[in-house]
């Protein structure tokens, strides 16, 4: 925008000197005004400065132009951005659920399995109480050949 503004000043400038330009050797040629050459100068100068104002609209015109994509890109740009960041942080809620859900199944299942295992070890504690009180002489038996063998824990003669 600024420099529109500064074109703009440019051709106001360009402008005003040409007409004094033109000022000038009107004044000079004032006798020969009437000629035929003067007229031809005046036109060629006329014709000048209508290519420079074209020239100059041009310009303004393509950048507005490049200005207004720009813009347009930029938007783009910035809405992608964020439909990507809406996205992620979706995805991210989404993962710490399952996370959370995941940690309590197995929070849940360990605490299961050491309920078990209490269980067990109660078992192997009773079963080992029940060994330990139960007299060795009793469970003596007879063999074929009648001597006696005896059984003690852990399957050993």
């Amino acid at each position: 925008r600024n420099e529109v503004h500064m074109l703009r000043e440019a051709l106001k400038q360009e402008t005003q000197n040409r007409d004094t330009v033109v000022h000038k050797l009107m004044k000079e040629l004032q006798p020969v005004n009437q000629t035929k050459d003067f007229d031809e100068l005046r036109t060629q100068l006329r014709k000048q400065v209508t290519v420079l104002e074209a020239g100059l609209a041009d310009e303004v015109r393509d950048r507005r132009a490049a200005e207004v994509m720009r813009d347009t890109k930029d938007a783009s740009r910035e809405a992608d951005l964020r439909s990507g960041l809406n996205a992620l942080c979706q995805d991210l809620a989404h993962h710490k659920t399952i996370y959370g859900t995941t940690k309590d199944e197995h929070k849940n299942q360990i605490n299961r399995c050491i309920h078990d295992l209490h269980l067990l070890a109660g078992g192997v504690q009773r079963v080992t109480q029940a060994w330990t009180t139960v007299p060795l002489g009793n469970l003596q038996t007879s063999d074929v050949n009648g001597s006696s063998a005896g059984v003690c824990p852990g399957g050993s003669k």
